[in-house]
């Protein structure tokens, strides 16, 4: 049996490494970063998932991997100085890996975008505890609030925060990916994974309004939803993604590439994610962690370490 085991370890190994030589060969110029900026917070030693502030567009937040309490930090993207911050109070943080906004919808939408099953009218935040290196958690967990004021700092009571515990379809896997597709009004998680084959779950935010806060009472859990796998993407490592709401555009990055998958007039998801990405090699930082797009189509990045880097990249 170990020989087995060994065997195919180091089959998936020597694909991964194929996987990646023969991406390389295909890559186009660096992905340059063309504006560094320094997050100052010493408290914020991993930077992880990312998302621009819609109530201020020069605003950014972001947050801790494992090891922190429940709260998030937000910055001036220009300056790097913090604006404010937000605690969620009595919320888990086992493992938040990435972090995406809902963008405010118009009244005529025919999605419902809301925890109290109206249409949007504040945008929205929602950060993925998802983490899960070693594939054993039963469930992982998506927590939804109203962005509050990127230039204060927020402590939010257990009522103004949903939570719904997600379980993956076909089993356990590590995820430090998400982004929103307001099309279908779905949160998609991207799987972490060694070799190049990376699920796309899908989880609608329906179940989401009127959802119980674990908190509330102290003793009920959060609603559980099965997260459907859509497809697989071709990406290994994925640690972060994003939709620009302008242009329809996602790009998904890892440790040392962008991926980006340009949308087409008629495009769902599975037609857009189907065709092959574009995709450039990442500058030499030390762990990329997370992306977002800026109100101006641009894509930023974030690192782990202290002091934080925020870079723009090229478009």
């Amino acid at each position: 049996m170990l020989s087995q085991l060994t065997s195919k370890t180091s089959i998936a190994i020597i694909l991964t490494i194929l996987c990646l030589l023969c991406v390389g060969t295909f890559l186009g110029a660096e992905d340059g970063v063309v504006t560094t900026v320094t997050l100052q917070e010493p408290k914020l030693t991993e930077s992880s998932g990312l998302a621009f502030s819609h109530r201020d567009p020069d605003c950014v937040w972001t947050h801790n991997d494992s090891g922190d309490s429940a709260r998030l930090f937000c910055f001036n993207h220009k300056t790097g100085e913090q604006t404010g911050s937000c605690v969620l109070k009595d919320a888990k943080a086992i493992d938040w890996e990435a972090l995406s906004l809902i963008a405010p919808r118009s009244p005529d939408s025919a999605i419902t975008a809301s925890t109290d099953g109206k249409t949007a009218a504040q945008p929205e935040l929602i950060v993925a505890d998802c983490g899960d290196n070693h594939g054993r958690r039963s469930n992982v967990t998506l927590y939804r609030f109203a962005e509050p004021d990127p230039h204060a700092d927020t402590k939010l009571s257990s009522k103004e925060w949903s939570a719904i515990a997600v379980t993956l379809e076909g089993g356990a896997v590590n995820c430090e990916a998400i982004w929103y597709e307001s099309a279908t009004n779905q949160v998609i998680l991207l799987a972490k994974t060694v070799t190049p084959f990376a699920g796309v779950y899908g989880v609608s935010l329906d179940p989401l309004n009127g959802a119980r806060n674990p908190a509330t009472t102290g003793q009920e859990e959060p609603q559980t939803v099965v997260a459907k796998r859509l497809a697989t993407l071709p990406v290994p490592a994925a640690t972060g993604a994003d939709r620009d709401q302008a242009s329809g555009e996602i790009i998904v990055v890892n440790y040392w590439q962008t991926f980006r998958f340009p949308q087409q007039p008629g495009d769902d998801l599975l037609t857009q994610i189907s065709r092959t990405p574009k995709s450039t090699k990442l500058p030499k930082w030390r762990q990329v962690e997370a992306v977002a797009w800026d109100k101006a189509s641009q894509p930023w990045i974030t690192t782990e370490g202290v002091p934080a880097q925020l870079g723009k990249l090229r478009n």
